[in-house]
This record gives C-alpha cells, structure tokens and sequence, in this order.
C-alpha cells in the first residue's frame, strides 16, 4: 500500500510540474551526439540551438554535414528543425520522448526514429 502511495505521489508531482520545466529538461536532454539505430543509421549532433547532421559521401551532392536550428514547443514534447536545402529553408516538426536512455522521434509518418547516445570515434561512413 505504501508503495502505491508512492507512486501516486510521484505522479501528482511530474503532473504538475510546470511545462516550462519539463521543456527545459528535455533541452539539457538533447544535448549531445545521437546516433540513429532504428530504422535507420544516422548521426546528429545538438548544441544549444543548433543541430548538425553527418552525412554519407554522395547523400546530398558534396555536403559534409547539413547545418540547422532547432526549437522546442512550450511544453518540451514537440522538436522542430529547420535546415537550408536547396536555398530554402525546410522546418521539419516530431515528437520528442526519452524512454531510458533513448530518443524517441515521430513525425507525421508516425514511424518513430530511435536514437542511442553516441559515444567514441565516428563510424567509417561518417570519415571522409
């Protein structure tokens, strides 16, 4: 019965934390390199406000990485990145969720995207 109480405690709680809170948890969260597993293999890299993505040899004519910014909504559950493509700029909009220590992405094709902290030198696709 404790435990339950517990429980019930810590929900009450993170229920009525403020979303500004929550939102910039989620923003110290993304920092870092991530590396894509599923369904993909990808690396990206977030520093405070701006967003770095490696890409293959040939992926977008001679482009090494693509640069970019990044936002997040109010309440910290909603990413936006918008990068220069072609001289336009393109914002592409997921959802953001920490589930142990992955990211989650899902964006309006509902597939998710998971993403493992990405530690140590950079795989060989990533080199050249």
């Amino acid at each position: 019965m404790k435990l339950l109480a517990r429980i019930f405690l810590v929900f009450a709680f993170v229920a009525a934390m403020p979303p500004v809170l929550r939102a910039e948890d989620n923003a110290t969260k993304l920092l870092g390199m991530w590396r894509e597993f599923s369904p993909g293999d990808n690396l990206v890299e977030f520093k405070p406000g701006t967003v770095t993505m490696l890409l293959r040899k040939g992926e977008i004519q001679d482009l090494r990485t693509m640069e970019g910014t990044w936002t997040l909504s109010p309440d910290g559950t909603t990413l936006s990145l918008t990068f220069k493509v072609g001289g336009r700029d393109r914002t592409l909009s997921a959802t953001l969720a920490f589930t142990g220590d992955e990211m989650v992405l899902t964006d309006d094709t509902k597939i998710p995207t998971r993403h493992r902290r990405h530690t140590g030198t950079l795989p060989d696709w990533a080199k050249w």
